[in-house]
This record gives C-alpha cells, structure tokens and sequence, in this order.
C-alpha cells in the first residue's frame, strides 16, 4: 500500500511539472513580440516613422511630393496580441492599422472629418517596412551595405560578430571583426582582424550606422569614415 502511495504521488507530480511546462511553452510562444512597429514604412506617396512604446505608438509621415501633400503625426494605441492600432491623426479623423503575420506590412484605413468640407472623406492604404524588422534585443543582426563592401553581423547579446565581403570592382580580400555592444545596445566597440580599432553608432529607427575604424592600434592612427545602411 505504501508503494501505491508513492507511485501515485510520483505520478500526479511528473503531471503538475508536465503542465506546468506546457503552459510555459505555450505562453512563451503566444506572448506578443515587443517593439514589433518601430521602423520605417513606406507607401506610394509617404514615408512613414513609427516609434513604438508598449502598447503605445506614434508615428509622424512625410510626403514625397509636398505640393500635393502635407506632414502630419498619428498617434494610437494597440490591441493585447499587437496586431491592431486604433489612434487618430493631426488633422482629427480616426484611423486603423492592421500588422501582417510577418510584420513586414500593414493595412491602414481611417477618415478625415475637416471643417468646412461637403462631406467626409475615408482611406486606404497600404505600407512597407523598409529593412527587415529587427530583433529588439539583438538590434545588430543582420545584412549592411555601403558604397565600398556588404557586412553580414550577427548579435549574441553584447557580443557582435560580422564577415565583410569588399563589392566590384574592389579586389581587397574579405575579412571579419568583433565588437562589443554597449549597455543601450546603440555602439559597437572593437576589432577587426587586419588589427584595427572601431566604434559604430546605430541610428533611430535601426536603419542605418555611422562610425569610423583605424588601420592599426595606436591611438595617433589615421581613422577613416564607416557608413552603411540595413540591407536586410
């Protein structure tokens, strides 16, 4: 009978253990990726900059062609599983956005209530993230390009990794360097393996770095310009 016991209280253990992790896993999986709408989105005719904070976004839009359209800012508030933004903007109509499962687009619809007008007016639109959407914890990773060569870098928390590849017509050799991120994960600091130092500094909306490298270790070293953009 005492075995029973045990037995029975082993079991009924290994389930809530069992349930327990099974909840964990499907939590992690159903938890809404933070800071999924920060970046850049583009339409026909605007340029869109969203910020995201929690549940929180605003954005402000500019025109291509400014005589036939003005700037403006939306601001707005997302749903539990952040795939919908319902906000307004500036010029007081509401507005709607809807995330695509890749976040790579979203569908934008809304109205205009002006004074002075006949009768409303409403909207579609639909924008494209310009880059590919960035991990918020490992903001590094990914493919960067400029005039002169296309790094590939990867992030592991504060450790940045990254083989160049020089474009036509350069025929320098490829090569690789290291860095370290710093605490708000905006600048790299470190080495490359022709045995030189850099620092690169990730702009706003992680499109974009600029930076400079040297040629040797010593601190009187002549330093040169490092620019790219976020290829993917």
């Amino acid at each position: 009978m005492k075995k029973i016991k045990t037995t029975l209280l082993i079991l009924l253990v290994t389930l809530i253990l069992t349930g327990m992790a099974t909840a964990k896993e499907m939590q992690s999986i159903s938890d809404p990726q933070e800071d999924v709408w920060s970046g850049t989105w583009t339409s026909d005719d605007f340029t869109f900059y969203i910020i995201q904070n929690g549940t929180e976004i605003t954005g402000t839009y500019d025109p291509y062609d400014i005589d036939t359209y003005d700037p403006g800012m939306i601001t707005g508030t997302l749903s539990a599983d952040m795939k919908i933004c319902t906000g307004k903007w500036v010029e007081s109509g509401p507005n709607t956005l809807y995330l695509s499962d890749d976040a790579m687009s979203h569908w934008d619809t809304g109205g205009v209530y002006p004074e002075g007008m006949d009768q409303d007016y409403s909207y579609e639109m639909i924008w494209e993230r310009r880059g590919r959407q960035t991990d918020p914890d490992n903001p590094w990773t990914g493919t960067w390009v400029n005039d002169e060569e296309r790094e590939i870098m990867v992030q592991n928390g504060t450790v940045v990794r990254s083989t160049y590849y020089p474009l036509p017509p350069d025929e320098d050799e490829p090569g690789t360097f290291e860095g370290t991120v710093s605490e708000d994960n905006r600048t790299i600091t470190g080495f490359w393996t022709e045995t030189g130092n850099f620092t690169c500094i990730l702009s706003g909306d992680n499109s974009s770095f600029h930076g400079a490298y040297m040629v040797d270790l010593a601190k009187s070293g002549k330093s040169y310009l490092w620019n790219a953009k976020r290829e993917s």
